[in-house]
Parts: structure tokens; C-alpha cells; sequence
């Protein structure tokens, strides 16, 4: 997924050429699948997209086979061809409306493939913290923490877990079969074995269940935010589509006051009327420079942006904090690590096993074990184990996953998320090292 962050300009740019290309398939559209799907004008006018090849007119099939369906603006003709006892089309497309459809069809299934390919990292990421999500680092907070148990402000981590598998469910379900879409034109690649039944069914049915999945997530996706946002309206600030209704709510009260002199009717066609467009513009500008000042006010450390293609959060900010004081945090591993009725607060060492303990609780053990974190806190390289003292500095310096120091807090609420602040599993000290100056010193909780 952090590649994906890092190259977004790239991937724009892309989807950019992939919406031109849509645009010229439009063009198609107009003048191939109109007549095809209306039979406008009918099949077989002469001088028209909807005459048929001469070796598809029923002057010449008479003379190769027998004709046992006639064609159509949509199918061509089938029948029995050169004495085959085996009923076939009489080509793969009969007509330039047939063969221009075809084309619009698989254009159009080539692009929206690249598009449901860019948010496929996220939605596989989404999916696999929905339900086999890290333990939180404090078991208090039961939302609103990211794929690495961290509290975060995104918004989208603060959604009800079953909200969340849900939609996670949904727009995996989405992108999967538009690609058995996608797969199915390429093997019923030609207009003719398009219309096969298998055909139409191969290509239909995961296409349409593709965008009703989809829908499905994003209605889904809107009211659990609306109803997020609707209980912390100082910490999530409305989305756009708030304020886009707002202004075109004032711009029709303020037309039918103005008009009020011709009864109170707006008219079929108010919407369209230079005053009304008027209106609607210095109402939008209005309430978007509300919006504007609402989100610089808040959106800093609020639900942030996501981007649009890829679907991931971009803005949110994975905030440094302290889950507990150094000597407690000391005391408390100790105190695990010996068991019950162990006098922790008289420990003046910490064992690889108790660090182990304490870590494998909170979430934060890595893959390869805590050797590596221990390694870099016994500074002291007391063969006992971690000191308090080393500990501290453990902590201070931010080689504990889940810890770091007080004072980072402050401005590392300002930094943006990105894959880059949190480098994946490794020895604590490069990682303290790899900090760029003015990140916060957070250190990342190593995958499971």
C-alpha cells in the first residue's frame, strides 16, 4: 500500500488518461450502441451501422447453408453452414454497429479494470484489520486505532468494527468480480459469442453484482460516517456533500422568494433559468468557504482526506502518545513477566522474557521475537537484563513499540500518515536512526 501512496501522482495521471478514454468510448456510444441496443434505425437499412455485410445478407447464406434464425440489430444470423450438422453464426459480427459495440464494451471493461485496481491495497488492508485486526495498545480504546493498534484520527477507523467487515466485505466482492467480468470477455471475446447465453452470463452477472457491491459498501460506508460525525461533531467535521446541499437548499429558497410576484411556482424548468444559476453559484461559493474554514479548523486532526482513486486515507494523523508512565510501564513488565504476587516495584532488571511478555500483550511483538528491541535497551549490556535507568532511555529515545516521549506529542499530531513515518520491523536502533528530523518519534508497532 506504500507504494501506492508514494507513486499517487503516477496513478492520477493514469486514471486521467484511462477518464479521456472513456470520453472518446462515449462518442462511440452515440453512434454504435444506440442503434444496436434500440434497433434505430432497423437492422438491414440500407446506407446505415445496421446494414449487414453482403456475406452476412440472406441472398448468400441461402446458397452456403439454411437459415435458422433470422439476424437482428443485435445478433447475427445462425444456421447450419457448407452441410455442418452443427448450428453456428454465420460470422462473429454482421454489422459496424455490431462491431463498434463490441468495441465500446470491452473498452469500457479494460478501463474500469485499471480503476478497480488501484484501491485493491487498501480494501485487502481494510479487510484483513476488520477481522483479524492487531489487539489495541490500550485496551480502553476499543475504535479509532489503525492497522498497527495506534490511536489514529481517520475516520474510517473510528466506524463500528461490524460496520466495517460489512463494507470491507463488499468492496472486495466489488473489485473480485468485475475482474471474473473482465476474464469472461476474454474468453467470449467476439460480438456473436457474447450473445451466447453462457456469454451474456459470464459477463453480466459478475459485472452487475460488481457495482451493486459496490453501491452497497458506499451507502453502508455514508451512514455509519454520518452517524460518526453526528456524535462527535467537534472532532469529525461534515463531508462535502453537507455543504453542496445546504447551498442548493438556499439557492431554491432564495429563487422563490425573489419570484414570489409569479404565485410561488418555480416552474419544471427553474433549474436551468440564468437567475436560478445565479443564485446556486454565490450560494456555493458560500457555503464551500464555510466548508473550507471548517476543515482547516478542524480537518488538520479530524477525519483528514482520503484519496479518491485508491481509497486510502491520507490525512488522518496517527498521533505519538504514552500508554503509560516509564516506571510504570518498568513495573508493569516486570510484574507480568514474574507472575502473580511478584513484587515489581523492587525489580531493578527486566528479562528478555518479561519484555516479551509485555510486548506480546500490548500487540507489539514482532515477527522475529523482542530480541532485537531488547538488544538495543540494555545499553548497559548487563547480563541481569534491561535496567530502569537504560529503560527510561528506551522509552525516551522511542526504541519501545507504543511508547515514546511526552514532549513528541505535540508535533507529531501535525504529521500526516504515511507509510514512510513508520518503517516496517527492524532493529530498534536503525529505526531510531532512520527518524528524519521533526517526525515524531513514534515507534512503529512491527507487524504480526
Amino acid at each position: 500500500m506504500g507504494y501506492f501512496v508514494k507513486h499517487a501522482a503516477l496513478f492520477d495521471s493514469l486514471a486521467g488518461i484511462a477518464v479521456m478514454g472513456l470520453a472518446a468510448f462515449g462518442v462511440l456510444i452515440a453512434i454504435a450502441i444506440f442503434p444496436v441496443m434500440l434497433g434505430v434505425p432497423a437492422y438491414g437499412t440500407e446506407g446505415t451501422m445496421t446494414e449487414p455485410y453482403e456475406y452476412c445478407k440472406d441472398e448468400y447464406l441461402e446458397t452456403i447453408g439454411t437459415i435458422t434464425e433470422e439476424g437482428t440489430s443485435m445478433r447475427p444470423p445462425r444456421g447450419y453452414w457448407r452441410n455442418s450438422t452443427v448450428e453456428g453464426w454465420a460470422a462473429t459480427h454482421c454489422t459496424d454497429a455490431q462491431y463498434f459495440f463490441t468495441i465500446c464494451v470491452k473498452g469500457f471493461t479494460f478501463i474500469f479494470s485499471y480503476i478497480n485496481f488501484l484501491p485493491i491495497p487498501w480494501r485487502l488492508s481494510i479487510w484483513n484489520e476488520a477481522f483479524f485486526g492487531r489487539p489495541m495498545m490500550d485496551d480502553e480504546l476499543k475504535l479509532g486505532c489503525d492497522f498497527y493498534g495506534r490511536p489514529t484520527e481517520a475516520l474510517w477507523f473510528h466506524l463500528p468494527r461490524p460496520s466495517r467487515k460489512r463494507i470491507t466485505v463488499l468492496l472486495n466482492l466489488a473489485w473480485a468480480t468485475h475482474f471474473i467480468s473482465q476474464i469472461s470477455h476474454l474468453v467470449y471475446w467476439t460480438h456473436s459469442a457474447g450473445q451466447e447465453v453462457r456469454g451474456m452470463l459470464a459477463q453480466n452477472i459478475p459485472f452487475v453484482t460488481s457495482i451493486v457491491s459496490g453501491v452497497a459498501a458506499g451507502v453502508i460506508q455514508g451512514s455509519a460516517e454520518k452517524k460518526v460525525m453526528a456524535e462527535h461533531p467537534g472532532r469529525f467535521p461534515p463531508k462535502y456533500d453537507v455543504w453542496v446541499k445546504a447551498a442548493l437548499k438556499d439557492a431554491v429558497g432564495r429563487y422563490r422568494d425573489e419570484t414570489a410576484h409569479q404565485g410561488g411556482r418555480l416552474g419544471c424548468c427553474f433549474c436551468c433559468s440564468r437567475a436560478f444559476l445565479r443564485l446556486l453559484h454565490a450560494e456555493a461559493r458560500e457555503e464551500k468557504a464555510k466548508f473550507d474554514e471548517e476543515q482547516s479548523r478542524r480537518g488538520a486532526v479530524g477525519q483528514g482526506k482520503g484519496h479518491g482513486l485508491t481509497g486510502i486515507n491520507l490525512a488522518g494523523s496517527t498521533k505519538a502518545f504514552v500508554i503509560k508512565d516509564a516506571d510504570g510501564a518498568f513495573d508493569e513488565a516486570v510484574g507480568a513477566g514474574a507472575g502473580a504476587g511478584a513484587a515489581a516495584g523492587a525489580a531493578a532488571h527486566m528479562t528478555l522474557q518479561q519484555l516479551t511478555e509485555y510486548l506480546r500483550k500490548h500487540g507489539n511483538l514482532p515477527k522475529k521475537g523482542a530480541e532485537a528491541i531488547y538488544e538495543a535497551a540494555n545499553t548497559s549490556r548487563d547480563a541481569n537484563g534491561i535496567g530502569r535507568a537504560d529503560w527510561k532511555e528506551a522509552i525516551a529515545a522511542g526504541s519501545i513499540p507504543g511508547h515514546s516521549r511526552a514532549s513528541s506529542t505535540a508535533s507529531a499530531a501535525n504529521d500526516k500518515w504515511s507509510v514512510e513515518n513508520y518503517p516496517a520491523a527492524a532493529p530498534a536502533t536503525s529505526r531510531a536512526a532512520a527518524l528524519a528530523p521533526g517526525r515524531s518519534r513514534v515507534a512503529p508497532a512491527p507487524s504480526a
